[in-house]
């Protein structure tokens, strides 16, 4: 009993977030970004409290991410193994995370109609091998459902339960534009104070303006010939429209959403000619994220997290 489990569970997730973000700059790569801006994407993620307090969490989300962003580098691949193996995934990623559902359809719809490879709007043949890998993966997960008497069980609690749940929840109006605007410190819901400098984050903030910035010129520039930049921002765009229209809306629930911002991101900073503006940004957001580290005391909360857990126990 008590919070060392918790702990111990957070730990074990370092290796899926280490994973996630190498996918991350192995597609940036395989896209043609340059070293710099990958690295220096991936580095102001890592500065961001609007990720990390979230990413500490344990969740499925993390796992979730992982297995699409490992998807969408098979899908760069082209051939159809690789496509093949990223239905396998696509599959994984709802089993992991249902609230995936919606992204997930329609991003295999997407990229039947976008050849990222081929760079055209003619349609992608090699694409129905995604529809085939997922068809297969979902059929292994139910006969393993049916073999170990779980089907009943895992409809119940994972489809029926999260269907309820989301359709009697209340809805809270404006929480999609909250959860954006708490990098900035300032706080719509929730809160007696309209503004808290304390909980200003610079790399949040940079990881918005870049990203938004990087998902625009990726939209404008590159729509005749859809390559995997413009996919991938598309599919963002999409993964944005699905949590917008969520009753209910919390930080951890925008993971997904910073991974694929980090080759926009990539795109933003390939674009400013001076690198030593981009080192200053990097060191301000690291600056704020080491000093909320060190100082922002955490002690109630863990303690809190200890008396549940022995409680329940």
């Amino acid at each position: 009993p008590g919070v060392d489990a918790i702990l111990l569970m957070r730990w074990v997730q370092i290796p899926v977030w280490i994973a996630t973000f190498w996918l991350a700059n192995v597609f940036m790569r395989d896209a043609g970004l340059s070293r710099f801006a990958r690295w220096a994407a991936l580095a102001l993620a890592l500065s961001s409290s609007f990720l990390m307090i979230s990413a500490v969490e344990y969740r499925v989300d993390p796992v979730a991410s992982l297995l699409y962003i490992g998807a969408l580098v098979l899908v760069q691949r082209g051939d159809a193994r690789s496509m093949f193996l990223a239905g396998v995934l696509f599959c994984l990623v709802g089993l992991a995370n249902i609230r995936s559902g919606p992204l997930l359809v329609a991003t295999v719809l997407f990229l039947r109609v976008a050849d990222m490879r081929a760079r055209s709007w003619r349609g992608n043949p090699r694409a129905n091998w995604i529809f085939a890998g997922g068809t297969a993966a979902l059929g292994v997960s139910l006969s393993y459902f049916v073999m170990t008497r779980s089907l009943a069980p895992m409809i119940q609690s994972v489809i029926r339960e999260n269907y309820l749940s989301d359709k009697y929840a209340p809805e809270v109006v404006g929480q999609f534009f909250h959860r954006l605007l708490v990098p900035f410190g300032v706080r719509v819901l929730g809160s007696d104070r309209l503004f808290e400098l304390a909980a200003v984050d610079a790399g949040g903030i940079a990881l918005l303006f870049l990203g938004f910035a990087g998902l625009f010129l990726t939209l404008r520039q590159r729509w005749r010939a859809p390559d995997a930049l413009f996919c991938l921002a598309v599919l963002q765009v999409l993964n944005l429209l699905v949590i917008a229209r969520m009753k209910f809306i919390y930080n951890y629930h925008f993971q997904l959403v910073v991974i694929l911002m980090l080759p926009p991101i990539a795109v933003a900073i390939e674009r400013i000619p001076r690198r030593a503006l981009i080192f200053a940004v990097l060191s301000l957001a690291w600056s704020v994220n080491l000093f909320a580290s060190f100082f922002r005391g955490k002690e109630l909360d863990l303690a809190y997290q200890d008396f549940v857990v022995r409680a329940d126990d």
